[in-house]
Protein backbone atom coordinates (compact mmCIF):
# COMPACT_ATOMS: atom_id res chain seq x y z
CA UNK A 1 0.00 0.00 0.00
CA UNK A 2 1.25 3.53 -0.66
CA UNK A 3 2.65 5.57 2.19
CA UNK A 4 1.20 8.90 1.09
CA UNK A 5 -1.42 10.49 3.28
CA UNK A 6 -3.11 12.98 1.00
CA UNK A 7 -6.21 12.76 -1.14
CA UNK A 8 -5.69 11.97 -4.82
CA UNK A 9 -7.77 13.25 -7.70
CA UNK A 10 -9.96 10.64 -9.31
CA UNK A 11 -12.75 10.35 -11.78
CA UNK A 12 -16.31 11.11 -10.81
CA UNK A 13 -18.58 8.09 -10.57
CA UNK A 14 -21.82 9.49 -9.10
CA UNK A 15 -23.77 6.24 -9.08
CA UNK A 16 -21.32 4.51 -6.74
CA UNK A 17 -20.84 4.88 -3.01
CA UNK A 18 -17.39 6.08 -1.96
CA UNK A 19 -15.54 4.18 0.75
CA UNK A 20 -12.35 5.17 2.53
CA UNK A 21 -9.44 2.77 2.68
CA UNK A 22 -8.41 1.94 6.24
CA UNK A 23 -4.69 2.29 5.46
CA UNK A 24 -4.72 5.44 3.33
CA UNK A 25 -6.80 8.57 2.91
CA UNK A 26 -7.47 7.93 -0.75
CA UNK A 27 -11.15 8.05 -1.66
CA UNK A 28 -11.94 5.03 -3.80
CA UNK A 29 -14.99 4.10 -5.83
CA UNK A 30 -15.60 0.37 -5.86
CA UNK A 31 -17.85 -1.74 -8.04
CA UNK A 32 -17.95 -4.77 -5.74
CA UNK A 33 -21.47 -4.48 -4.35
CA UNK A 34 -23.64 -2.82 -6.96
CA UNK A 35 -27.39 -2.48 -6.77
CA UNK A 36 -29.22 -3.87 -9.84
CA UNK A 37 -29.31 -1.26 -12.57
CA UNK A 38 -32.67 0.21 -13.49
CA UNK A 39 -33.98 0.02 -17.05
CA UNK A 40 -32.78 3.54 -17.85
CA UNK A 41 -29.44 3.47 -16.04
CA UNK A 42 -26.17 3.08 -17.93
CA UNK A 43 -23.06 1.50 -16.44
CA UNK A 44 -20.75 4.43 -15.70
CA UNK A 45 -17.79 2.16 -14.95
CA UNK A 46 -16.96 1.63 -18.60
CA UNK A 47 -14.37 3.32 -20.73
CA UNK A 48 -15.34 3.00 -24.40
CA UNK A 49 -17.34 -0.13 -23.50
CA UNK A 50 -14.44 -1.66 -21.50
CA UNK A 51 -15.44 -2.42 -17.87
CA UNK A 52 -13.17 -1.36 -15.00
CA UNK A 53 -13.35 -1.21 -11.20
CA UNK A 54 -11.50 1.98 -10.18
CA UNK A 55 -10.09 4.99 -12.01
CA UNK A 56 -7.52 7.33 -10.43
CA UNK A 57 -6.25 10.70 -11.69
CA UNK A 58 -3.03 12.15 -10.27
CA UNK A 59 0.38 13.64 -11.10
CA UNK A 60 2.89 10.89 -11.76
CA UNK A 61 5.91 13.22 -11.76
CA UNK A 62 6.94 16.86 -11.64
CA UNK A 63 10.39 18.19 -12.60
CA UNK A 64 11.99 21.44 -11.40
CA UNK A 65 15.24 23.27 -12.15
CA UNK A 66 17.02 24.95 -9.24
CA UNK A 67 19.89 27.39 -8.80
CA UNK A 68 20.62 26.17 -5.27
CA UNK A 69 20.57 22.85 -3.45
CA UNK A 70 17.88 22.06 -0.90
CA UNK A 71 18.82 21.60 2.73
CA UNK A 72 19.19 18.10 4.15
CA UNK A 73 16.02 18.42 6.24
CA UNK A 74 13.94 19.52 3.24
CA UNK A 75 15.31 16.63 1.18
CA UNK A 76 14.36 14.10 3.86
CA UNK A 77 10.87 15.59 4.17
CA UNK A 78 10.29 15.44 0.39
CA UNK A 79 11.47 11.82 0.23
CA UNK A 80 8.84 10.99 2.86
CA UNK A 81 6.12 12.68 0.78
CA UNK A 82 7.07 11.30 -2.64
CA UNK A 83 7.48 7.77 -3.87
CA UNK A 84 10.89 8.90 -5.12
CA UNK A 85 12.60 12.27 -4.88
CA UNK A 86 15.84 12.61 -6.86
CA UNK A 87 18.30 15.48 -7.20
CA UNK A 88 20.50 15.51 -10.29
CA UNK A 89 23.23 18.02 -11.09
CA UNK A 90 24.79 19.26 -14.29
CA UNK A 91 27.36 16.80 -15.63
CA UNK A 92 26.19 13.86 -13.50
CA UNK A 93 26.25 10.45 -15.17
CA UNK A 94 23.30 8.09 -14.84
CA UNK A 95 22.35 4.77 -16.43
CA UNK A 96 19.37 4.98 -18.80
CA UNK A 97 17.45 1.71 -18.33
CA UNK A 98 15.39 2.24 -21.47
CA UNK A 99 18.34 2.90 -23.77
CA UNK A 100 20.70 0.62 -21.85
CA UNK A 101 23.55 3.11 -21.75
CA UNK A 102 25.09 5.81 -19.59
CA UNK A 103 23.94 9.38 -20.13
CA UNK A 104 24.99 12.80 -18.84
CA UNK A 105 22.60 15.20 -17.13
CA UNK A 106 22.33 18.59 -18.83
CA UNK A 107 21.25 21.56 -16.71
CA UNK A 108 21.91 24.93 -18.30
CA UNK A 109 22.85 28.17 -16.44
CA UNK A 110 21.74 29.90 -14.37
CA UNK A 111 20.37 26.63 -12.98
CA UNK A 112 22.57 23.88 -11.56
CA UNK A 113 20.24 21.15 -10.28
CA UNK A 114 17.18 19.20 -11.45
CA UNK A 115 14.64 18.00 -8.90
CA UNK A 116 12.48 15.01 -9.88
CA UNK A 117 9.44 14.39 -7.68
CA UNK A 118 7.78 11.07 -8.50
CA UNK A 119 4.24 10.53 -7.22
CA UNK A 120 4.28 13.61 -4.96
CA UNK A 121 1.41 13.92 -2.52
CA UNK A 122 -0.58 17.12 -2.01
CA UNK A 123 1.79 18.47 0.64
CA UNK A 124 4.86 17.84 -1.50
CA UNK A 125 3.32 19.58 -4.52
CA UNK A 126 2.37 22.57 -2.38
CA UNK A 127 5.86 22.74 -0.85
CA UNK A 128 7.60 22.55 -4.24
CA UNK A 129 5.19 25.05 -5.81
CA UNK A 130 5.93 27.66 -3.14
CA UNK A 131 9.68 27.01 -3.41
CA UNK A 132 9.47 27.80 -7.13
CA UNK A 133 7.79 31.17 -6.61
CA UNK A 134 10.94 33.04 -5.50
CA UNK A 135 12.78 32.82 -8.82
CA UNK A 136 15.39 30.34 -7.56
CA UNK A 137 13.55 27.40 -9.12
CA UNK A 138 11.13 26.77 -11.99
CA UNK A 139 8.78 24.01 -13.08
CA UNK A 140 9.84 22.41 -16.37
CA UNK A 141 7.68 19.26 -16.67
CA UNK A 142 4.51 17.65 -15.33
CA UNK A 143 3.17 14.17 -16.06
CA UNK A 144 -0.59 13.80 -15.62
CA UNK A 145 -1.56 10.15 -15.10
CA UNK A 146 -4.68 7.98 -15.13
CA UNK A 147 -4.89 4.44 -13.74
CA UNK A 148 -7.67 1.96 -14.52
CA UNK A 149 -7.87 -1.10 -12.26
CA UNK A 150 -9.74 -4.32 -13.03
CA UNK A 151 -11.26 -7.34 -11.31
CA UNK A 152 -8.65 -10.11 -11.48
CA UNK A 153 -11.38 -12.72 -12.02
CA UNK A 154 -12.33 -11.17 -15.35
CA UNK A 155 -9.61 -8.65 -16.11
CA UNK A 156 -10.00 -6.42 -19.16
CA UNK A 157 -6.45 -5.05 -18.83
CA UNK A 158 -5.32 -6.66 -22.08
CA UNK A 159 -8.44 -5.41 -23.87
CA UNK A 160 -7.72 -1.86 -22.67
CA UNK A 161 -4.10 -2.12 -23.84
CA UNK A 162 -5.15 -3.35 -27.30
CA UNK A 163 -7.75 -0.58 -27.59
CA UNK A 164 -5.30 2.22 -26.74
CA UNK A 165 -2.61 0.64 -28.95
CA UNK A 166 -4.98 0.77 -31.90
CA UNK A 167 -6.96 3.98 -31.39
CA UNK A 168 -4.81 6.48 -29.44
CA UNK A 169 -3.42 9.10 -31.85
CA UNK A 170 -1.34 12.16 -31.06
CA UNK A 171 -2.07 15.07 -33.43
CA UNK A 172 0.72 16.85 -35.31
CA UNK A 173 3.30 14.11 -34.77
CA UNK A 174 6.28 14.22 -37.11
CA UNK A 175 6.76 11.33 -39.54
CA UNK A 176 10.31 10.71 -38.29
CA UNK A 177 9.05 10.16 -34.72
CA UNK A 178 7.35 6.74 -34.89
CA UNK A 179 5.02 5.29 -32.30
CA UNK A 180 6.75 2.83 -29.98
CA UNK A 181 5.47 -0.58 -28.89
CA UNK A 182 6.89 -3.09 -26.39
CA UNK A 183 5.48 -6.38 -25.09
CA UNK A 184 7.40 -6.83 -21.79
CA UNK A 185 7.74 -10.52 -22.53
CA UNK A 186 4.06 -11.53 -22.42
CA UNK A 187 0.78 -10.91 -24.22
CA UNK A 188 -1.43 -8.24 -22.66
CA UNK A 189 1.41 -7.01 -20.47
CA UNK A 190 3.12 -4.50 -22.75
CA UNK A 191 2.80 -0.83 -23.48
CA UNK A 192 3.64 1.91 -25.91
CA UNK A 193 4.33 5.56 -26.56
CA UNK A 194 3.23 8.07 -29.19
CA UNK A 195 6.87 9.12 -29.65
CA UNK A 196 9.29 10.43 -27.04
CA UNK A 197 10.52 14.02 -27.19
CA UNK A 198 12.59 16.34 -25.01
CA UNK A 199 10.16 19.26 -25.30
CA UNK A 200 6.47 19.41 -26.08
CA UNK A 201 4.20 16.56 -25.07
CA UNK A 202 3.61 12.90 -25.75
CA UNK A 203 1.73 10.00 -24.18
CA UNK A 204 3.03 6.76 -22.77
CA UNK A 205 1.08 3.80 -21.39
CA UNK A 206 1.60 0.27 -20.10
CA UNK A 207 -0.17 -2.64 -18.42
CA UNK A 208 2.86 -4.26 -16.78
CA UNK A 209 2.89 -2.49 -13.40
CA UNK A 210 0.47 -2.48 -10.44
CA UNK A 211 -1.59 0.61 -9.66
CA UNK A 212 0.59 3.23 -7.99
CA UNK A 213 -2.28 4.32 -5.74
CA UNK A 214 -3.76 1.12 -4.30
CA UNK A 215 -1.34 -1.58 -5.51
CA UNK A 216 -3.91 -3.52 -7.59
CA UNK A 217 -1.97 -5.78 -9.98
CA UNK A 218 -4.51 -5.70 -12.83
CA UNK A 219 -3.95 -2.09 -13.84
CA UNK A 220 -3.63 -0.05 -17.02
CA UNK A 221 -1.60 3.15 -16.72
CA UNK A 222 -1.51 6.06 -19.17
CA UNK A 223 0.11 9.45 -18.71
CA UNK A 224 0.52 12.66 -20.66
CA UNK A 225 4.05 14.00 -20.37
CA UNK A 226 4.21 17.77 -20.84
CA UNK A 227 7.71 19.23 -20.93
CA UNK A 228 8.62 22.87 -21.35
CA UNK A 229 6.89 26.18 -20.66
CA UNK A 230 4.71 26.16 -23.79
CA UNK A 231 3.57 22.56 -23.34
CA UNK A 232 2.61 23.25 -19.72
CA UNK A 233 0.76 26.44 -20.66
CA UNK A 234 -1.38 24.54 -23.18
CA UNK A 235 -2.88 22.42 -20.38
CA UNK A 236 -3.40 25.39 -18.06
CA UNK A 237 -0.24 25.18 -15.94
CA UNK A 238 1.09 28.74 -16.08
CA UNK A 239 2.81 28.63 -12.69
CA UNK A 240 3.78 25.91 -10.17
CA UNK A 241 0.73 26.83 -8.07
CA UNK A 242 -1.50 25.48 -10.86
CA UNK A 243 -0.36 21.98 -9.84
CA UNK A 244 -2.47 22.35 -6.70
CA UNK A 245 -5.89 22.85 -8.34
CA UNK A 246 -5.33 21.11 -11.67
CA UNK A 247 -8.57 19.77 -13.22
CA UNK A 248 -7.59 16.18 -14.04
CA UNK A 249 -11.11 15.23 -15.09
CA UNK A 250 -11.29 17.98 -17.71
CA UNK A 251 -7.74 17.25 -18.88
CA UNK A 252 -8.48 13.58 -19.65
CA UNK A 253 -11.86 14.34 -21.19
CA UNK A 254 -10.19 16.72 -23.65
CA UNK A 255 -7.42 14.18 -24.32
CA UNK A 256 -9.96 11.47 -25.10
CA UNK A 257 -11.86 13.75 -27.46
CA UNK A 258 -8.69 14.77 -29.32
CA UNK A 259 -6.79 11.49 -29.44
CA UNK A 260 -9.21 8.56 -29.73
CA UNK A 261 -9.71 7.89 -33.43
CA UNK A 262 -10.91 5.09 -35.70
CA UNK A 263 -10.98 4.53 -39.47
CA UNK A 264 -14.09 4.12 -41.60
CA UNK A 265 -12.67 1.45 -43.92
CA UNK A 266 -15.19 1.97 -46.70
CA UNK A 267 -14.78 5.75 -46.55
CA UNK A 268 -11.00 5.31 -46.70
CA UNK A 269 -11.26 3.21 -49.87
CA UNK A 270 -13.67 5.71 -51.43
CA UNK A 271 -11.40 8.66 -50.56
CA UNK A 272 -8.31 6.90 -51.96
CA UNK A 273 -10.00 5.76 -55.18
CA UNK A 274 -11.68 9.09 -55.91
CA UNK A 275 -8.48 11.00 -55.25
CA UNK A 276 -6.49 8.81 -57.66
CA UNK A 277 -9.11 8.83 -60.42
CA UNK A 278 -10.42 12.35 -59.91
CA UNK A 279 -13.93 10.93 -59.62
CA UNK A 280 -16.80 11.28 -57.14
CA UNK A 281 -18.11 7.72 -56.92
CA UNK A 282 -20.40 6.68 -54.09
CA UNK A 283 -19.28 4.16 -51.41
CA UNK A 284 -19.30 0.50 -52.49
CA UNK A 285 -18.01 -2.93 -51.43
CA UNK A 286 -15.04 -2.39 -53.73
CA UNK A 287 -14.07 0.65 -51.69
CA UNK A 288 -14.22 -1.47 -48.53
CA UNK A 289 -11.75 -3.94 -50.03
CA UNK A 290 -9.43 -1.10 -51.08
CA UNK A 291 -9.58 0.34 -47.56
CA UNK A 292 -8.65 -3.02 -46.06
CA UNK A 293 -5.60 -3.28 -48.32
CA UNK A 294 -4.47 0.24 -47.36
CA UNK A 295 -4.78 -0.49 -43.65
CA UNK A 296 -2.71 -3.68 -43.96
CA UNK A 297 -0.09 -1.82 -45.99
CA UNK A 298 0.30 1.32 -43.88
CA UNK A 299 -1.18 0.60 -40.43
CA UNK A 300 0.40 -2.56 -38.99
CA UNK A 301 3.08 -2.23 -36.31
CA UNK A 302 6.03 -4.57 -35.66
CA UNK A 303 3.72 -7.03 -33.86
CA UNK A 304 1.24 -7.15 -36.74
CA UNK A 305 -1.41 -5.12 -34.88
CA UNK A 306 -3.29 -2.11 -36.24
CA UNK A 307 -1.86 1.23 -35.07
CA UNK A 308 -3.66 4.36 -36.27
CA UNK A 309 -0.77 6.58 -35.21
CA UNK A 310 1.46 4.71 -37.61
CA UNK A 311 -1.17 4.71 -40.37
CA UNK A 312 -1.55 8.50 -40.18
CA UNK A 313 2.21 9.05 -40.27
CA UNK A 314 2.62 6.77 -43.31
CA UNK A 315 -0.55 7.54 -45.27
CA UNK A 316 -1.93 10.80 -43.90
CA UNK A 317 -5.22 12.14 -42.58
CA UNK A 318 -8.56 12.44 -44.32
CA UNK A 319 -12.35 12.40 -43.92
CA UNK A 320 -12.17 8.67 -43.13
CA UNK A 321 -11.02 9.40 -39.55
CA UNK A 322 -13.76 9.37 -36.91
CA UNK A 323 -13.73 10.32 -33.25
CA UNK A 324 -14.17 7.20 -31.10
CA UNK A 325 -15.03 9.15 -27.94
CA UNK A 326 -17.85 11.16 -29.52
CA UNK A 327 -19.19 8.01 -31.21
CA UNK A 328 -19.20 6.22 -27.85
CA UNK A 329 -21.10 9.07 -26.18
CA UNK A 330 -23.61 9.13 -29.07
CA UNK A 331 -24.11 5.34 -28.89
CA UNK A 332 -24.71 5.50 -25.14
CA UNK A 333 -27.26 8.31 -25.59
CA UNK A 334 -29.07 6.28 -28.23
CA UNK A 335 -29.00 3.28 -25.91
CA UNK A 336 -30.56 5.35 -23.13
CA UNK A 337 -33.23 6.71 -25.49
CA UNK A 338 -34.02 3.15 -26.59
CA UNK A 339 -34.32 1.99 -22.96
CA UNK A 340 -36.66 4.87 -22.12
CA UNK A 341 -38.80 4.16 -25.22
CA UNK A 342 -39.08 0.46 -24.34
CA UNK A 343 -39.99 1.24 -20.73
CA UNK A 344 -42.77 3.57 -21.91
CA UNK A 345 -44.21 0.98 -24.31
CA UNK A 346 -44.15 -1.65 -21.52
CA UNK A 347 -46.24 0.51 -19.21
CA UNK A 348 -49.84 -0.74 -18.80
Amino acid sequence: MPKHKSIRHQSATPLLDSIRSSSASVIRYRAADIAPASATELDVRRYCAIPYVDCYHYFDSAYFLSKTLLGAEDQRWLKDHCEHFDILWNGQLFFDERRRRWREVRVYPPYRFRFEAHLPDDEAREFLAHLAMNGERKLIAAHAARDFTFDHRNSAKGEMLDFIDEHWVQPHQRKDRPALRFDNGSIGNGGGSTGRRGKGHYYTYYASEPCRIDGIVDCFHIEGRHQGKQALAKIGILSPLDLLNFDHQSYWQKADQANLKEIDIQRLGQYHSNRLRGSRKRPSDRHRRIGGVLIRKFGLDQFGNLCLQQFIQRYGRGPFLRNVYEKEVSDRKMQMIGMISRSKTDEP
